[in-house]
């Protein structure tokens, strides 16, 4: 099941609903360079944490931001 924090982000950030695990860049047509920096910043502030560079540039699925978070030490 889905965080409901995540899909909050997702519905704030892209202003849709419905996302999945296998949901990716490519499905969601707002997802440009500008949305991904306001996805990055939203998730960083509702879980308290940072993302590398690194890390920014491969959250490019629900699936890779899950083990992004959970790799810091978040539960989802």
């Amino acid at each position: 099941m889905l965080n409901e924090t995540i899909k909050t982000i997702f519905f704030e950030v892209f202003e849709v609903s419905g996302i999945t695990m296998d949901t990716v860049l490519n499905d969601i047509e707002s997802w440009d360079s500008l949305n991904h920096m306001k996805l990055i910043a939203a998730l960083e502030g509702a879980f308290s944490i940072r993302f590398t560079f690194p890390e920014i540039v491969k959250l490019l699925s629900v699936k890779k931001i899950y083990e992004t978070i959970e790799s810091k030490g978040v539960r989802l």
